[in-house]
């Protein structure tokens, strides 16, 4: 099948019998240059002040082993090559100022453990409270996920960001707090987006056959995966996203909308 444009009403209609719809984030229902751009900038920037003020506090502490355990586990291993020497028996401002830069190393790298994805969501957290940061949502996706709701269609969101950081980001929109319009949460703890098992589970989870789950996605290995799954799969087409592959066998939406419910 050669690449088309399908607007995503066709997939509204009476004749396609799904029952619920998963969204990935990046590249779907808000920029792709989002996370990269803004977030993951923003994670940097804040990391010291926020190490610095919360090291010591007990609600930290037991991140705060995770993420030494992980640097441990990172320096003995070969993801590790080039990484910045950490002495967990320093003492706390070396150690807390050896930790910072192993983590911004661990960014600079694109790795996306537990523990750093815990921290950075504590951090957004703080970014998105304090109004420094505001999450840009496509309009189409506001107007789909009304119509949606209005349908009684529920929508759930898998992305490889954290849950939390999914949360935060729908609460925190540009178009105020989307949160109501979403039924339930996914990250790689579910199991790796490329992997067919993953779909698999979430539909198990909330109780809709693969058939009757719509994915919409701007990766076309994550298409795939879902597809081996037997959901019903779109692929998104949006500015600055990586080119498309001409033949992959998928519809390709440009937008989410007009949607009217039915």
């Amino acid at each position: 099948m050669y690449l088309s444009i399908v607007p995503l009403e066709v997939f509204l209609s009476e004749s396609f019998p799904y029952k619920g719809v998963l969204l990935d984030i990046e590249g779907t229902t808000t920029p792709v240059t989002f996370v990269y751009d803004v977030l993951f900038p923003y994670a940097r920037r804040a990391m010291q002040g926020y190490l610095e003020a919360h090291w010591d506090a007990p609600g930290f502490q037991e991140l705060k082993q995770q993420i030494l355990a992980n640097i441990a586990e990172i320096n003995a291993g070969a993801a590790g090559e080039g990484a910045p020497e950490v002495d967990a028996a320093a003492s706390g401002e070396a150690l807390r100022a050896a930790v910072m830069e192993h983590l911004k190393w661990q960014m600079s790298k694109d790795q996306k453990n537990s523990p750093l994805k815990a921290l950075q969501g504590r951090m957004w957290r703080a970014g998105y409270e304090d109004g420094e940061l505001n999450a840009p949502v496509y309009a189409d996706v506001v107007e789909a996920l009304s119509a949606w709701q209005a349908q009684g269609t529920p929508v759930y969101i898998y992305s490889s960001g954290s849950v939390p950081a999914q949360i935060l980001l729908f609460k925190y929109s540009e178009h105020g707090d989307l949160g109501g319009y979403l039924s339930g949460y996914f990250d790689t703890k579910t199991g790796p987006k490329k992997e067919a098992d993953s779909y698999t589970k979430i539909c198990e989870e909330v109780g809709v056959e693969p058939a009757a789950m719509l994915f919409v996605t701007d990766n076309i290995d994550e298409a795939k995966a879902a597809d081996r799954a037997g959901l019903k799969v779109a692929v998104a087409k949006r500015p600055g996203n990586a080119p498309i592959e001409v033949e992959h066998g998928f519809d390709v939406i440009e937008t989410f909308g007009p949607i009217s419910p039915a």
